[in-house]
């Protein structure tokens, strides 16, 4: 069983390591990751040491730079760490997760075929579990939510110590807001293994997840007790102790967590920024430059430096750490930090060449390409702004905030894409209140304020403090002959509201009303 995928940064073993990990803490698994750049090797790390070989092997085999594959020993299966893997923010596309003949009718486009195939299975042996697994994954790309939650949910019953089926399903209903139903599955899980470290890392995350603050610190204060030296551990009872403000008790577990795994870097950023929460800027910069010697080949510690100069109002001694983070891997969000960097220490020119210069040289990045145009429209060039975002939007299409964006950009240049952008916008988020805003005022300039009123007093009312948004719908009550509610609604947005670039106009319309 293996995962084949490309990423884009030196970081990827770290991360994708933690994720699986993090996702099914018992798992065995190997992974290989082939750099791309100096001497080109093959870094690996993972849990099984015939695994870790098996992806060595086929990593050196492939040798396709930025590429990566993990394999997972028996028991374990893709769809157990595939959403968390994707989830990782360099991973930039899967090209397979395989487990068996069913996954290559699947891939060749055969789906009827591996189902019978599953089923197959299933027919001579009713409890095997993987082809349920098997089954819950096809569900979940035919988008078949209901039957991906009775497979998983058949497959639990049919081993109910296999915690990694649980972890899905916890999983799932914590994504779809469901803490009721998360908690109910991870005692479910408690049952089956009251002993179980995963058992009871599932029942924290759910009693986190549902406010249960001082239930989720005993959960894993006895995950501790059952395994002492599991880093993990300790950083799930420090992220407990935050939530419920111990803020002492946090930093001892994060302590202890990075003792027992000085390069285990949640734990460290935890602590960074638990340091700079509490304005112990001693500590963080100690722990930012013992980083910067424990682990000289990784970007942490010298960004972190680099944080603290920023922070503390020094940007040009900031620039040369972001420079030497950016060199050991940084990635976007380095290079998006040099940027600020560069603009706040009176070197904008040299930060808008980088900017291009990172643009040119990964032109598919979604967040580059949103970060830069941002910056496009905070620097008033829309045309600038226009493609940048066209460009993200050919990878992610229905990316709503790069829609929106790109429909008011087109209504201040004119173009008659406007409407339908925002349009599309509103299909995809019907309460985003951005997205009401624009939409509603978009109408309203159009002329159909019957259709754009409801639409920007449901924005208003979600941001009662966004003074565009509340000028923008007193503007429509006034088109609507309201007038009344209009002098209003232009009153708060003026004195209720943050400052907002359109205030003198604002004010210029209330003394016309």
């Amino acid at each position: 069983n293996f995962i084949l995928g490309m990423s884009h940064f030196i970081k990827t073993v770290e991360d994708i390591h933690e994720a699986v990990v993090n996702t099914v803490p018992s798992i065995r698994f190997g992974l290989a990751f082939c750099e791309s750049s100096g001497p080109a090797l093959v870094r690996c790390t993972g849990t099984d040491p015939e695994m870790i070989e098996l992806a060595k092997q086929n990593a050196l085999a492939i040798g396709a730079g930025h590429s990566f594959i993990l394999f997972l020993a028996p028991g374990f299966y893709p769809i157990n760490v595939l959403h968390a893997v994707k989830a990782c923010p360099e991973v930039v596309r899967i090209f397979a997760a395989t487990a068996n003949l069913a996954r290559l009718d699947m891939r060749e486009g055969k789906p009827e075929a591996a189902r019978k195939r599953f089923e197959a299975l299933l027919a001579r042996d009713k409890n095997h579990v993987g082809a349920m697994l098997s089954l819950a994954d096809m569900a979940a790309r035919d988008g078949r939510q209901k039957d991906f939650v009775t497979w998983l949910e058949r497959a639990a019953k049919a081993e109910p110590r296999n915690m990694s089926t649980h972890a899905i399903l916890v999983g799932y209903h914590l994504e779809k807001g469901d803490k009721a139903k998360a908690l109910a599955q991870a005692r479910l899980a408690q049952a089956a293994a009251p002993e179980h470290i995963d058992a009871l890392h599932l029942m924290g995350a759910a009693e986190l997840a549902s406010g249960s603050f001082d239930a989720a610190i005993a959960t894993y204060t006895r995950a501790t007790q059952l395994a002492p030296r599991s880093s993990d551990a300790f950083h799930n009872l420090a992220l407990a102790y935050l939530a419920n403000r111990q803020t002492a008790s946090a930093r001892e577990a994060l302590q202890r967590a990075l003792q027992l795994k000085p390069d285990q870097m949640k734990s460290a950023e935890a602590l960074f920024r638990l340091e700079t929460t509490d304005k112990r800027m001693d500590a963080a910069l100690r722990l930012a430059r013992d980083y910067q010697t424990r682990h000289p080949a990784l970007p942490f510690g010298f960004e972190r430096e680099a944080d603290l100069l920023l922070v503390g109002g020094n940007p040009a001694k900031a620039v040369p750490l972001y420079e030497q983070a950016l060199a050991k891997g940084g990635g976007v969000p380095g290079m998006i930090k040099l940027h600020q960097a560069l603009h706040r220490a009176g070197n904008g020119k040299v930060a808008e060449q980088r900017l291009a210069e990172w643009v040119k040289r990964y032109p598919a990045d979604a967040d580059l390409r949103a970060y830069a145009a941002e910056t496009s429209m905070a620097a008033r060039r829309p045309r600038e702004a226009v493609a940048h975002y066209e460009a993200l939007l050919k990878t992610r299409p229905n990316d709503v905030i790069a829609l929106n964006n790109l429909a008011y950009l087109h209504y201040q240049l004119k173009d008659a894409r406007a409407l339908s952008m925002a349009e599309k916008a509103h299909r995809l988020a019907p309460d985003n209140p951005g997205v009401l805003h624009t939409l509603g005022w978009l109408l309203v300039e159009q002329g159909q304020v019957a259709r754009g009123l409801p639409l920007l007093a449901r924005a208003a009312s979600l941001t009662p403090r966004q003074g565009t948004v509340r000028y923008h719908h007193g503007v429509a009550l006034a088109r609507a002959g309201k007038k009344a509610e209009a002098r209003k609604e232009i009153e708060a947005a003026i004195n209720q509201a943050a400052p907002f670039p359109e205030i003198e106009e604002a004010r210029i319309s209330l003394r016309n009303l």
